[in-house]
């Protein structure tokens, strides 16, 4: 799985619990979008950071200035940032989501555990979620069961030696 493109070093990417270096991912078309929506956004923060930086240089000594130090911290955040964008957009390749109203890539679905509070979860893979938004691997136990499987079915799985049952509520 892990090839490299020339002496570029292959992706890192976090897939459940496992950590992987990755030279091609599949991910939402969406997700690229946004990369490459994010990456301008970061090239935009750089150049203003740059004329900040030189217009408090002008000032004189500014060695020892906090407000100068902030911004050549901020300005290493965003070029580590940028990196890593830029890497994605490289080896991403667009996977599209399934289409039908079966639980598959790409859906947000709703999972009913019968604890009383439903679940809103992005089935695929931390790439293509969006912030803060909770991720079902078809890797997981769960992941598995659901699979496939319509609004209203209910599956059983099992974690260890316990057995235990979920419901789709909604496929979006």
């Amino acid at each position: 799985m892990t090839k490299t493109f020339g002496k570029e070093e292959p992706f890192i990417v976090r897939l459940g619990k496992k950590i992987q270096r990755v030279s091609e991912v599949e991910v939402l078309p969406e997700t690229i979008e946004r990369a490459k929506r994010r990456l301008g956004e970061i090239e935009e923060r750089l150049r203003e950071n740059t004329k900040t930086m030189a217009e408090m240089g002008r000032d004189g000594d500014m060695m020892d200035d906090p407000l100068l130090h902030n911004a050549q911290e901020q300005d290493n955040s965003l070029v580590s940032q940028r990196a890593i964008l830029r890497r994605l957009t490289e080896i991403a390749k667009p996977k599209q989501p399934d289409r039908n109203s079966k639980v598959g890539y790409g859906k947000r679905i709703v999972l009913d555990f019968f604890d009383g509070k439903p679940e809103k979860v992005m089935f695929g893979n931390g790439i293509d979620a969006g912030f803060g938004e909770d991720v079902l691997s078809d890797e997981s136990p769960v992941g598995k069961a659901v699979l496939g499987k319509t609004p209203g079915e209910e599956v059983n799985y099992t974690v260890g030696e316990r057995k235990l049952r979920v419901k789709v509520a909604k496929v979006e």
